[in-house]
């Protein structure tokens, strides 16, 4: 009987000192984050680090006429410089070379003598375009292009509109031709006259 009252005895010590070993060395938990960022997944996907291009088709005055691609965003200057510069005959006050691009659009370079004709044919101004503005009472398709969002299309329903009603008495009435909406119209409102 001692024996096992030994035993039990030995046990039982054995188990308060496991309890008070494992109450002793309880401690709080910690939870920590991972500090290393989960992958972010772009919303644009892999096109987003590419730049987007325009392709523009510069003519005339230049070194190099022909179709380039640029980068949107890009200004005129940008297709002059792409285009192998001006030629000496060139005629650059006729050409705004900050304005910004839009895809598919033409550049016509005039040169001196063109812009001197032009400035005879009684227009008053360089083939539609008068104090940097480009006059659409007066401006051929090509000229129209060079505003911002407008395409060959446009620049056609601009010159129907215009020949079916006369002209443009002011600049908002070109709301009214097709395809011209309120944004595009937005774009261009300071870039256009009709006087």
């Amino acid at each position: 009987m001692e024996k096992l009252w030994r035993k039990s005895k030995r046990k039982l010590i054995l188990c308060l000192v496991c309890m008070m070993i494992l109450g002793g060395c309880r401690k709080e938990t910690v939870y920590e984050l991972d500090e290393t960022p989960e992958k972010e997944t772009d919303s644009e996907g892999p096109a987003a680090d590419e730049k987007e291009n325009i392709c523009i088709y510069i003519c005339g005055a230049v070194a190099v006429p022909g179709v380039y691609e640029l980068e949107a965003g890009s200004r005129v200057i940008h297709a002059v410089e792409a285009a192998g510069g001006l030629t000496e005959e060139a005629c650059a006050g006729n050409l705004n070379q900050a304005r910004q691009l839009s895809d598919g659009e033409q550049i016509n370079v005039l040169t001196l003598a063109e812009a001197e004709a032009a400035v005879q044919a009684g227009d008053g101004d360089t083939q539609g375009q008068t104090d940097g503005k480009i006059n659409i009472n007066t401006a051929d398709a090509a000229k129209l292009m060079e505003l911002t969002g407008i395409g060959a299309a446009k620049a056609e329903a601009i010159l129907a509109y215009r020949e079916a009603h006369g002209g443009f008495q002011d600049t908002e009435e070109l709301k009214k031709v097709d395809g011209i909406a309120d944004k595009t119209f937005e774009k261009i409102k300071e870039s256009i006259t009709v006087n």
